[in-house]
């Protein structure tokens, strides 16, 4: 990711409230994701005269139907609440970087990097409520350190005292719940010492090697993401196409691999690659290349997470780049940066707004709403209500909470009509779910509420 200048989540999940209610939970509808693909606003064109790519036809078009995608800044960086890579300061001058994190402290804060609160589910879940079709993590940045369990570089996740392969239960929860999964992969190492100079081929080897992990270890992978910093692009790139299509014959690709000096985000320069990716800025409609734009959630711009008062871009904002990428023909990845603990932060999860809704995509016969209240709470009550009760597609559905490390049932439903207010046994739990095991068709919610029991 170039770096850019400091300055959707259309869906809400768990925000505390005040007095006695300890939790409302209203997702976004995912059915704007569908309203948004038809969706045609016809402005003037700035497509290039670049020959289209050559493609997994099929792979392609299944990506550019999902219109909308959650791009994933994390790692060790997010402790010191500054920008991912371009932070650390310069130790390779042909690296653009030159931040005011010194070397010795950036390339060490691994060390610290425990996020005991990871929940690969939980963050699919948010994807998902979205009405988000697709998930890249940041599988390894500039800075070079990677989110799995590598044999190539110890410069990994399984030697901070987290010792988790991060890519390894994203992937898992990703398929488990048919969700699209992809890697964002930087082809450059801003710390690694021969990375553009005369042991360049020495880095590619072991650059090549990683890209193999990735792209055997963990299932199919449905994205490539590679990344640019503007400087000379020595990556072997023939090589390391032909390693990624063989290792996964139906991936996307991104355009970034060939950039280098003077070239710009909306090129495609390789027949290799499949689509162009404008960065915090909305491309112009074109119908002709497949294009998708990445763009933060963070008002700052930052991809990171910034801290607590970074601030987030107002649901108008996001709608607004959510409409004009659709409108144009192309993808939006919106980004988020989850916190140290490896929470999304409440403020990239939520849009303030008690018009919105959770929905399902049609045809689903089972699905659940998660509610994390931060820490353990008690609840005795809660309060549902769905959306077009007269079709009567929630038949039946479980209260269910986190404990011991599996779901237990505090309360049992069927027929949800209009409106539930019910009463059970109290419980102290942290997450909370409304699991619905059985609907006629996409089911619908308009609120679920947590209350403390009745005194």
């Amino acid at each position: 990711m170039k770096e850019s200048s400091k300055g959707p989540n259309n869906q809400k999940i768990p925000r505390l409230v005040q007095k006695d209610r300890l939790v409302r939970t209203i997702v976004h509808t995912g059915v704007l994701t569908v309203a948004l693909t038809t969706l045609v606003l016809r402005w003037a064109s700035a497509a290039s005269s670049d020959s289209p790519p050559k493609a997994n036809a099929q792979s392609l078009q299944q990506w550019r139907e999902a219109r909308f995608g959650m791009f994933i800044h994390w790692g060790p960086v997010s402790l010191t609440k500054r920008e991912i890579s371009w932070s650390r300061a310069n130790s390779n001058p042909k690296c653009p970087n030159n931040g005011p994190t010194p070397v010795a402290v950036y390339d060490n804060l691994y060390q610290r990097f425990n996020p005991t609160k990871f929940d690969a589910r939980q963050w699919v879940a948010v994807a998902k409520a979205a009405g988000m079709k697709y998930m890249i993590l940041t599988a390894k940045h500039c800075d070079g350190f990677l989110l799995w369990d590598s044999k190539v570089d110890d410069y990994n996740i399984m030697h901070t005292p987290f010792k988790r392969d991060v890519c390894g239960e994203l992937a898992k929860a990703a398929h488990e719940a048919e969700m699209r999964i992809g890697w964002y992969f930087s082809p450059m190492d801003w710390r690694d010492p021969d990375f553009r100079t005369d042991r360049n081929a020495t880095f590619v080897a072991r650059m090549q090697g990683e890209v193999r992990e990735l792209l055997t270890n963990y299932g199919q992978i449905d994205v490539l993401w590679f990344d640019w910093d503007g400087r000379k692009p020595m990556y072997d790139q023939a090589t390391t196409y032909t390693l990624v299509r063989n290792l996964q014959p139906k991936i996307i690709l991104t355009n970034r691999l060939d950039l280098g000096e003077g070239n710009n985000d909306r090129q495609i320069l390789s027949p290799h690659a499949d689509y162009y990716t404008p960065e915090q800025s909305v491309g112009a409609y074109d119908d002709q290349r497949p294009w998708e734009s990445c763009m933060t959630i963070s008002r700052s711009g930052q991809w990171a997470w910034g801290g607590p008062n970074d601030g987030v871009k107002t649901l108008a904002q996001c709608m607004n780049m959510l409409i004009r990428c659709a409108g144009g023909d192309g993808n939006m990845l919106l980004n988020v940066g989850p916190m140290p603990n490896g929470e999304i932060a409440p403020e990239q999860a939520v849009d303030g707004n008690s018009e919105t809704r959770w929905a399902t995509d049609s045809g689903t016969k089972s699905a659940w709403l998660e509610v994390d209240l931060g820490k353990p709470a008690a609840i005795g009550r809660c309060l549902i209500e769905q959306a077009y009760p007269e079709l009567q597609r929630v038949r039946k559905f479980a209260i269910e909470y986190w404990q011991d490390g599996k779901w237990q049932t505090c309360y049992r439903g069927e027929n949800l009509g209009a409106t539930l207010e019910a009463a059970f046994s109290p419980v102290t739990a942290q997450r909370v779910r409304l699991n619905i095991t059985e609907a006629t068709d996409g089911p619908t919610i308009w609120e679920f509420e947590l209350y403390p029991p009745t005194r």
